[in-house]
């Protein structure tokens, strides 16, 4: 379930979207985020700018990646609709990597995202379609499931206001569908809240 693999062709020779698997965080202590990121086609300059959209694929915490058919064909079709940048971060999973991994990941990545934006001294890193076609100006978040409780969480936590956490980005909107927003245990609702290196449950 949710284990196919969708290889990186460099250029759809049909819709003329182009995309790459890249690593984001790769560190001897497992830690290991990578992502696939999706060009739309260029129609005039080769600096030419478009929305970026950061999405954080479903699948429970525990299955899926980017890299799965489901959400390659879903993301391909949406950049050629679109025009859009799109950053398909791959998170770690239960059961080998437990909550809040996959909040502590999916943060690092847009962290990663957000520190190409000129905001930030951006511009200088290795990623040279996030320097020549990522429009910083509009940034957006998406996606299903337990990547939408993820999107949800990491907004709140980058509109915060609190420096110790500030992007220097602004995020103009998040999109999700069918939200895992939690499960009833023991008669009570477990929901989740998460900032970096805690998770905390309101009982």
């Amino acid at each position: 379930m949710d284990t196919d693999f969708v290889p990186a062709v460099s250029n759809d020779p049909i819709i003329g979207v182009s995309l790459k698997d890249i690593t984001i965080v790769q560190e001897p202590n497992n830690i290991n985020i990578s992502a696939r990121l999706y060009l739309p086609k260029l129609t005039t300059t080769t600096t030419q700018k478009f929305p970026l959209l950061v999405y954080f694929h479903g699948g429970g915490f525990c299955i899926s990646s980017p890299f799965t058919s489901k959400y390659h064909n879903c993301i391909n079709a949406l950049v050629a609709e679109a025009n859009v940048v799109v950053v398909s971060v791959n998170y770690r999973k239960a059961p080998e990597h437990l909550i809040p991994t996959a909040y502590e990941d999916s943060w690092d990545a847009l962290k990663w995202v957000a520190s190409y934006s000129s905001n930030n001294g951006g511009g200088g890193g290795p990623e040279s379609w996030l320097n020549h076609h990522a429009d910083f100006e509009r940034v957006f978040l998406a996606r299903d499931s337990a990547g939408a409780n993820i999107t949800h969480n990491i907004a709140m936590l980058a509109g915060s206001g609190d420096s110790e956490f500030g992007l220097n980005v602004e995020i103009l909107g998040i999109a999700f569908t069918h939200i895992f927003r939690g499960r009833i245990l023991s008669g009570r609702s477990l929901y989740i809240r998460v900032v970096p290196q805690r998770v905390v449950y309101d009982l």
